[in-house]
């Protein structure tokens, strides 16, 4: 999955400074799509630029609704299982088929899926009204769009280069 790193920067100038040396810096093959990405928003955030939201709300999806499943087949395996017998339980519980906790259990994974998906919707809508705010305010933006795993790194390398202040979507 790819993100979108994103440095604030006071002005333009510290902006397109930030964005030479990052790209200047990104001399292996696999770094190219991040210099090809570089974008400077100064006056309005062009959304076309930015990450479609629905990646985010799919991957919170799909991140939630694979937890929830996996805690309810737990717990309701763990049920079946008699694991809980001493403690005391419902009855119609302890003699589900393994057939009933799975069905339970995706159902109660799509529900986890879909409520996950809704809070990081809501997550990035927030994100982006605070850029959009920083923009009207004056200050410039800068993204680039890299790998999961070079986000920190991207990130550092922005506020080492001026940035006020760093995340990413």
């Amino acid at each position: 999955m790819s993100r979108i790193v994103y440095g604030i920067y006071p002005n333009r100038e510290a902006a397109e400074a930030a964005k030479r040396t990052l790209q200047t810096a990104a001399t292996h093959r696999d770094r190219e799509h991040e210099v090809a990405t570089a974008a400077i928003h100064e006056h309005e955030i062009r959304p076309e630029d930015l990450p479609p939201a629905g990646r985010s709300v799919r991957e919170a999806g799909l991140i939630g609704g694979v937890f929830v499943a996996l805690c309810v087949a737990l717990v309701l395996g763990l049920l079946r299982s008699g694991a809980f017998a001493g403690v005391g339980g419902p009855d119609a519980l302890l003699g589900v088929s393994l057939g009933g906790v799975l069905v339970v259990s995706l159902v109660a994974g799509v529900f986890g899926g879909v409520v996950s998906g809704l809070g990081g919707s809501a997550e990035n809508r927030a994100e982006f009204r605070r850029l959009e705010n920083a923009v009207a305010t004056g200050s410039v933006l800068l993204t680039i769009e890299t790998t999961r795993e070079r986000v920190r790194k991207l990130a550092r390398a922005m506020k080492r280069n001026g940035a006020r202040r760093t995340g990413s979507i």
